[in-house]
């Protein structure tokens, strides 16, 4: 090991008070660590008498957000879950899936709506692409911002 390592790892190990031999008993650290913090509910911030499945559901489903929440048992009732929400909107019973395994092994004959695989070439998706709402600065305004 060179000299001036060997002289850094020294300065480590003097300033948390070991030597090389000497072991760190882990339950030491525990109990200084409690001394420390103590009760860690003392430092945890404080929410409403909400469970965070609830403030999530409130929050999802807020003006704010107008998202909708079904809740289900499992991944399998996911299919009967969309038809249920397409048929309550009125919307056309077809949906796009992702190519993820776990969607495709569901059974989707349950659901009312028919699926294709969507693309994970973003130049084949069917959904429309988002466009800068900025327009461009043309080479003449350029010109004129630059004279004055």
């Amino acid at each position: 090991m060179s000299a001036a390592r060997e002289a850094i790892l020294g300065a480590i190990r003097r300033t948390l008070g070991s030597d090389r031999d000497e072991r760190v008993d882990p339950g030491n650290i525990v109990r200084e660590a409690d001394g420390l913090v103590g009760d860690p509910a003392r430092f945890q911030p404080k929410f409403d008498d909400m469970t965070n499945r609830a403030r999530f559901i409130a929050r999802a489903t807020s003006e704010r957000l107008t998202a909708t929440v079904d809740e289900i048992a499992g991944i399998g009732d996911v299919p009967a879950a969309v038809g249920r929400y397409l048929m309550s909107q009125n919307l056309a019973p077809s949906i796009a899936l992702q190519p993820v395994a776990a969607l495709g092994e569901l059974d989707w004959a349950r659901s009312t709506a028919t699926t294709r695989s969507a693309s994970t070439n973003p130049s084949r998706s069917p959904w429309p692409t988002m466009r800068s709402r900025r327009p461009a600065r043309s080479s003449s305004r350029r010109a004129q911002t630059a004279r004055r």
